[in-house]
């Protein structure tokens, strides 16, 4: 379990499984920006927009996974 709090305006409590990657739901942002900005965009599996807790490592969605998107967090998986 961790804390984050590098995203503007969240506070974020992460509870991930040794065995899970967490990513998160970047939207149309393909970039490592740093940034986790969500938003609308493509869900598929050739499409770099989730983002490791960092926002800097934009790759695509892991087979074994908890996916972070929006303002509600779900669990994928």
């Amino acid at each position: 379990m961790s804390l984050q709090t590098g995203l503007a305006g969240q506070v974020n409590l992460l509870v991930n499984s040794p065995n899970l990657i967490m990513q998160f739901w970047d939207g149309v942002d393909t970039t490592n920006n740093g940034l986790i900005e969500a938003g609308s965009g493509v869900w598929d599996a050739t499409t770099s927009n989730w983002a490791l807790s960092d926002g800097f490592q934009q790759r695509y969605l892991a087979e074994s996974v908890r996916g972070v998107h929006g303002r509600h967090r779900h669990r994928h998986r």
